[in-house]
This record gives structure tokens, C-alpha cells and sequence, in this order.
């Protein structure tokens, strides 16, 4: 999510490729207020690292639109050269050997749930259906976040689906789904983790945005201007946002939470990395014992949802 499609093959969608083929002079790339920076970079920079993409060189292995398992097939809407997030350990595991002092991020889930909701709501399958799919996607990360810990990944995060929001109901119930099969299947397999709380977070940032130092907390309102029907681009419009983007514009990046439809802005990222860092150091204080630096939001603003 670091900027994936910013080099070939990009995504596989021609009207975003349009664009991303251009990142370079456009300054887009990342499902974002772009230039700014996404969660797991703000917290790569508290630690004095990057998460730059994998493919450009950097840590981090995620593609915009991946589900956990299933490859996007033509005709689904997501992003066809996305690389699932199963795949995505598979392929990490194949190039390192973790150290036992690495921390990790696992975010991942919510294009699972997304495709099962329009399968189910296009009359494709059944309710039933839909629910195995979601237990499904949960069950397999569950256990390739297993496979991970037992090659020696002992410090890892592993976000959680915001349950109390959605485009309807049945979006709702099915992070609920899927939250609750991956927290029992991680807990069967033994797999110790920080828990993001990420749908606590959004309630806490929901009730308390001055705090938080944002005016726009929906989608209704977001930062990026959504790009004119001729482009084609009608949802994560975010990816092809940014200050000299011909489509999309980003208008006070730092104040919104969600910079389209789906992704959250420079201002909602900022605090997401910042509860990651804090959820880090809650969870493992020895290990930032004499570390003295900082996130951009301070960790005081999420005592409640450790």
C-alpha cells in the first residue's frame, strides 16, 4: 500500500493504470492523500526506518485491492495484479530469515469482506455462502500469520476490521464475522499479537476529532476530489490523488480522515502509525526501553484501546 503500482505491471485496471503509468511526474501511487505518508510509514519513521514497497527495493509486501487468499479475477472490480496477502508472507519468508527483533504489521481482510458482500447483494450466492467465504479468508491468514510467528516473527500487529462501520448492514456483520474467526483461529493456533483495535480507534477519533486535530471524519466529505465519470475511476480514487494529479486533488489532506470512499487521508494515516508505535511500546515495553522518540500523535491519545 506503499506505492505497489507505481512500476509495472501496475494494478491491472486500465483506468487507474492510466495514471499510475505516470506516477513518477504525478506523484501518486499510494491509496492516499498523496504525497503524504501511510500508517505503517509513520510508524517505520518513529523507529527510524521506512516501509518502502518490496518490489521498489523497501519492507513492505502489500498491494492495494489483495485479498487474503484468492487471486482478483477479471471482471470483480479489484485490482487484478494484486498479490494476495497469504502470498505476500509466502514471499517474504522465501527472501528472509526474521531475527526475532522485527516488528510486523498484518492488515488485511477487508477486500474479503467486500467481494462476499457484492456477491451476495448481485444475487451471485447466498447469505450462507457469503459468510464461508468471509470465515474462510480470516481462517487461512490466521494461519499463514502462525506460519510467520514460528519462523521466528515474535513481534507482530494484526489489525482488526472496523465492524461498526460499513455502506450497510450486512458490510457491518460480516467484519464482525470476520474479526471474530480470526481472533479464535490466531488463538487456537497459540499465535501471540498486539491486537489493533483499529474499529475502537475509529470511535475514539469519531467522538474526539478536534483532539485529534481533524474537521472531516466520514466519507461523505473526503479530501480527494473524485475524478470526473470519463476517467472511470468511481471508488479508492485516493491512489491517483495528489497536489499535481490531473484527476484528483487533495484538499486539507492533514485535517481529514478518509481521503476517498475507502482510504483514509495524510491526517487519519498520521494516527493510525502513531497507534500502531503506541500499541508497540504498550505491549512490549522492554524492547523501547532508552528510546525517546515520539509519534506525531502522542500515545496519551490511546490509553482506552490498548
Amino acid at each position: 500500500d506503499t506505492g505497489w503500482y507505481r512500476i509495472s505491471p501496475f494494478s491491472g485496471i486500465a483506468a487507474f493504470d492510466t495514471f499510475l503509468m505516470q506516477s513518477s511526474t504525478l506523484g501518486i501511487g499510494k491509496p492516499t492523500t498523496n504525497p503524504g505518508p501511510v500508517s505503517v510509514q509513520t510508524l517505520a519513521s518513529t523507529l527510524g526506518r521506512n516501509a518502502n514497497p518490496q518490489n521498489q527495493g523497501g519492507t513492505d509486501y502489500a498491494t492495494s485491492g489483495a485479498r487474503n487468499e484468492e487471486l482478483n479475477n477479471t471482471g470483480f472490480g479489484f485490482f487484478v495484479n494484486a498479490i494476495p496477502t497469504t502470498k505476500q508472507i509466502d514471499s517474504y519468508l522465501q527472501t528472509h530469515t526474521p531475527n526475532g527483533k522485527a516488528l510486523y504489521v498484518v492488515s488485511s481482510g477487508g477486500n474479503d469482506v467486500s467481494f462476499a458482500v457484492k456477491q451476495v447483494e448481485g444475487n451471485q450466492i447466498d447469505d450462507t455462502a457469503g459468510r464461508s467465504i468471509v470465515r474462510t479468508a480470516a481462517h487461512k491468514l490466521a494461519d499463514k500469520i502462525a506460519a510467520l510467528q514460528s519462523a521466528n516473527a515474535r513481534f507482530i500487529i494484526v489489525t482488526r476490521l472496523p465492524n461498526s462501520f460499513g455502506a450497510d448492514q450486512k458490510t457491518m456483520d460480516y467484519r464482525l464475522l470476520y474479526n471474530q474467526a480470526l481472533t479464535n483461529k490466531l488463538g487456537s493456533l497459540g499465535v501471540t499479537e498486539a491486537f489493533a483495535r483499529v474499529n475502537a480507534l475509529r470511535k475514539k477519533i469519531k467522538n474526539n476529532m478536534a483532539d485529534f486535530g481533524l474537521t472531516s471524519v466520514t466519507t461523505s466529505s473526503p479530501s480527494c476530489s473524485k475524478p470526473g465519470s470519463t476517467t472511470q475511476i468511481n471508488s479508492a480514487w485516493a491512489l491517483v490523488c495528489s497536489p499535481d494529479s490531473p484527476v484528483s486533488q487533495p484538499n486539507h489532506p492533514s485535517k481529514h480522515l478518509f481521503a476517498d470512499d475507502q482510504h483514509w487521508a495524510t491526517g487519519g494515516q498520521r494516527i493510525l502509525g502513531s497507534y500502531y508505535y503506541c500499541l508497540a511500546r504498550h505491549t512490549w515495553p522492554n524492547l523501547f526501553n532508552g528510546y525517546t522518540a515520539q509519534p506525531p500523535t502522542t500515545c496519551s491519545h490511546f490509553s482506552s484501546i490498548f
